[in-house]
């Protein structure tokens, strides 16, 4: 058999006792650990002793837990005892009185073992540090390593994609935006940075833009695993004291209705719409509130006819479709009238 070093020697570092990543044993050789230390009783040890002659000491520690046992009926009759020092072939300093303590004394002969019985612990416990060490499992991002590889593919596959928008997206100073998260992952942190100096940790926030200005807002949220994801909108928020507020008009604003006009004749009345948003518009859904929409999807078709075909009060809207995804609702400067 070879022998192997134990815990207790001297030069032992952490990780020394694990056999990963190739094992010490084979089918001809197998290791052996010296421990349990094992020596025996040199002369007889009373109850009241304080020093107790053995035949070595060699492989004990310095101080530490010993059992002494029979020779002949080993853990059936036994007592531990704790030592405070050690002499090549003495243990002194002898503390008892805990652990099936024995009223007569021990005779020559008897077998001393070490008694940490942990080495088997320390093995596994090396071989986890070993383990740890190669696959990189605590902090490692070398690719070489299991955890660095992991991170890697992380952030290739599983980063969370940072999605967000804001309203309003121009206005006059001071100017208050709503932030939306629309991030799909699980993400348990965000953090939001303004362009103006400004940040939040919410997932929702509101800003106040207190000056005239073009601000690039960011996105960064962060999921459990750590995975990471960015999204960058550069002068995405506009803030002007020039900016008017986006209005349309109706002309005119009292008209006839079918209804009105099946009745009593006369001639229905064609409503004008005119919008006067400015802005980068996409397109346009006219919502006229009697149930029917005119959808415009040329961005420069700004005006529009509407007749009612049943008497009411009237609150129109549109729609705005801006680049970027960006909706604007926006409401008439007056009701309509239809007789």
């Amino acid at each position: 058999m070879a022998s192997k070093l134990t815990s207790y020697d001297i030069g032992y570092l952490p990780g020394d006792l694990s056999l990963y990543p190739q094992a010490i044993d084979s089918y001809d050789n197998l290791y052996e650990a010296k421990n349990l230390a094992s020596t025996k009783l040199a002369q007889n040890f009373g109850f009241s002793g304080k020093i107790m002659v053995v035949d070595d000491t060699t492989n004990f520690p310095e101080q530490g837990i010993i059992r002494v046992s029979l020779a002949n009926y080993d853990g059936l009759t036994s007592e531990m005892m704790y030592y405070q020092k050690k002499t090549s072939n003495t243990f002194q300093d002898i503390i008892r009185g805990f652990c099936a303590t024995r009223q007569s004394s021990w005779t020559a002969g008897a077998k001393v073992e070490a008694g940490v019985m942990a080495e088997h612990h320390n093995s596994l416990k090396d071989a986890i540090l070993q383990i740890e060490s190669n696959l990189g499992t605590t902090d490692s991002t070398d690719i070489t390593t299991l955890n660095g590889l992991l991170k890697q593919q992380e952030a290739r596959y599983l980063a969370p994609k940072a999605l967000f928008r804001a309203y309003p997206l121009k206005g006059p100073a001071p100017l208050t935006v709503n932030f939306h998260n629309f991030t799909s992952s699980v993400s348990t942190r965000f953090f939001w940075d303004f362009g103006d100096g400004g940040s939040s940790y919410d997932k929702n926030p509101s800003h106040t833009y207190l000056t005239e200005g073009n601000y690039t807002v960011q996105l960064r949220v962060i999921t459990e695993l750590g995975g990471q994801g960015f999204s960058t909108k550069t002068s995405y928020i506009q803030v002007s004291n020039e900016y008017t507020e986006p209005f349309f008009y109706v002309s005119p604003t009292i008209g006839y209705s079918q209804e009105y006009v099946d009745k009593h004749g006369g001639t229905v009345t064609n409503f004008t719409f005119i919008d006067q948003t400015n802005a980068q518009i996409s397109n346009r859904l006219w919502q006229f509130d009697d149930g029917t929409n005119y959808f415009a999807v040329d961005p420069y078709e700004h005006v529009v006819t509407h007749s009612y075909q049943k008497a009411g009060t009237y609150n129109p809207s549109i729609l705005i479709g801006l680049e970027g995804q960006q909706v604007l609702r926006v409401f008439s400067t007056q009701g309509i009238t239809v007789l």
